[in-house]
Order: C-alpha cells, then sequence, then structure tokens
C-alpha cells in the first residue's frame, strides 16, 4: 500500500486513508494470537466462525426508523455500512486459523438480517413505554 501511494503522489496530490482500522485494534489482534496458539498447540484447526456486529452506539428501536444513519433507514444496511470488518476479521482467521492444506474448498455463509421496525415491534409498546416513558 505504501508503494502504491509514493507511487501515486508522484502524478500529483493525494488523500488516501485506510478504512479497516478496526481489524488492527488489540482486542482482535489477541483473538488472533489465540487462534493460532491453539492450532499450533493441538493441531486443530477453525471449522466454524459464527459472527455479529454493532456499531457500538446504543439506539432504541424507533430511532432507527427516524435516524438517517449511515442508511439504516434507506435499504443500505450493515454490512454496507461497517459489516465489512467482519469479512476482513472472517478471512484472517481463516488464514490464522487453518493450515494451508486443510483450508476449506468452499464457505456456507448464512445471513439473518432485521430491519429496523422489527426491532421496534420486537418489545411490546407497553414495555418501551414503563422503561421509557410515553415520550
Amino acid at each position: 500500500m505504501n508503494a502504491a501511494y509514493t507511487e501515486a503522489r508522484r502524478h500529483g496530490p493525494i488523500c488516501a486513508m485506510l478504512n479497516a482500522q478496526r481489524p488492527f485494534m488489540p482486542v482482535y489482534t489477541k483473538i488472533f494470537d489465540w487462534v493460532r496458539e491453539v492450532r499450533q498447540a493441538t493441531g486443530q484447526v477453525v471449522t466454524n466462525i459464527t459472527a455479529y456486529h454493532a456499531d457500538g452506539q446504543m439506539r432504541m428501536g424507533g430511532e432507527l426508523v427516524e435516524v438517517g444513519y449511515h442508511g439504516y433507514n434507506c435499504g443500505n444496511g450493515k454490512l454496507s455500512h461497517s459489516g465489512y470488518h467482519l469479512i476482513d476479521v472472517i478471512v484472517r482467521l481463516l488464514k490464522i486459523g487453518t493450515n494451508v492444506d486443510s483450508r476449506p474448498d468452499c464457505l456456507l455463509v448464512h445471513s439473518s438480517l432485521r430491519q429496523p421496525n422489527g426491532l421496534v415491534t420486537a418489545m411490546p409498546q407497553a414495555n418501551w413505554q414503563k422503561l421509557f416513558g410515553k415520550g
């Protein structure tokens, strides 16, 4: 990346940024280290990965319907916003957690989506009002 950036700068001003910073956070580094350690110690490779993602913001169901935050209410969805971090982490886990001769020939991906209105209706309105009041 550095070589590509340096070459591009030779042709004029450029603005570049890395948009996959999460997999380089210390918590992910530790997880990758643990997976590598277990594989090396036991010979057991990764056979299943279950991944969930949230962006760390507390949003109530009604807010997700109304807020124009990263396209939740426009059909863009979580994967298009920051869920791509999951894809990067999964690929890295497979590389670290498998041996070259034991990597899968294919992957089965199952996705389960919840629309904003589903979050609103997941809790009965009376319970929302009990917790947060009528406003």
